[in-house]
């Protein structure tokens, strides 16, 4: 399938955060320039923009990784309290989640 298809025709059907991510094919000198871009040492990139690509990124691959961050966040699992400890929307729902449902609604979730 491709992008449209994927996405059902909504451009934020993958959106978590809309800031970039940046895709490189490995090369020597290559390093990360902080979060969203590359750099070579040696030459500069040559940078192309698509609007039909999508950098897929999961944050929560496992299901230890949501409970593992849930044991770590002193956060009571209220709307409120979780906006000291997490930025994203859907990071503050994983952890609520995490925080008061079972184990299988955590896995259906």
């Amino acid at each position: 399938g491709n992008y449209k298809e994927a996405t059902h025709g909504n451009p934020n059907y993958f959106l978590t955060y809309g800031n970039g991510k940046a895709a490189a094919r490995v090369q020597d000198h290559l390093r990360p320039n902080g979060a969203h871009r590359w750099h070579n040492y040696m030459k500069t990139p040559n940078e192309i923009k698509l609007e039909e690509a999508a950098v897929l990124h999961y944050t929560y691959t496992k299901f230890s990784d949501l409970t593992s961050r849930r044991d770590r966040c002193g956060c009571k699992p209220t709307k409120d309290d979780v906006k000291r400890c997490f930025m994203l929307d859907f990071d503050r729902a994983a952890f609520i989640i995490a925080s008061t449902a079972t184990e299988e609604e955590m896995l259906q979730w």
